[in-house]
């Protein structure tokens, strides 16, 4: 999908054939300081797509996630009303928008309180970092978890480890591990 030029990696959920979720995954490695306006332009532009093309009462959640790996600390606005002048009176009727924020160059564990989602976040801040943790050595992580971070990494191991695995939780960091100290 491309949006006002941009590439953006897309994530589709469906069960039982029902399309529940579209996640697009914005990789960033430098701070854009109008982020969070073209993270709400993305997820507008596939709102009225999917209204336009499929008109139904409701349109199934549509949820940007910007995977930051630049060096320095994330420093521009994370919300709409950091970047915006709101006048006074004029507070409550602000729309605001939250820049949903993953820092990947840091040591912040995200809890997102579901593993598959969890899981996908914590391999991409082992491949982004290159480190390993010693309580993840021996942990096994979400197949479907594996293979999202594959298509954002396209790191070939995770491919190979995918396709090699049949069951639904996975070893990786010992070969992470082993690639990372060659």
């Amino acid at each position: 999908m491309n949006v006002s030029s941009k590439h953006v990696d897309i994530i589709k959920r469906y069960e039982d054939g029902t399309y529940l979720d579209l996640f697009v995954i914005e990789s960033q490695s430098n701070v854009d300081p109008s982020m969070v306006a073209r993270v709400m332009e993305y997820e507008s532009v596939a709102r009225m797509r999917y209204i336009r093309q499929n008109f139904k009462k409701h349109v199934p959640m549509i949820l940007t996630v910007v995977l930051y790996v630049g060096e320095s600390k994330w420093n521009a606005a994370k919300r709409l009303s950091e970047l915006e002048i709101i006048h006074p009176g004029f507070e409550d009727m602000f729309n605001e928008f939250k820049l949903n924020l993953i820092e990947l160059n840091t040591n912040h564990k995200y809890n997102t309180g579901e593993k598959a989602t969890q899981d996908f976040f914590d391999l991409l801040r082992i491949i982004y970092r290159k480190q390993i943790l010693k309580e993840d050595l021996d942990r096994e992580f979400n197949r479907d978890a594996l293979y999202f971070a594959y298509v954002v990494t396209k790191n070939k191991e995770l491919l190979n480890i995918y396709q090699k695995s049949e069951k639904r939780d996975v070893k990786v960091c010992r070969a992470f591990y082993e690639m990372f100290e060659e």
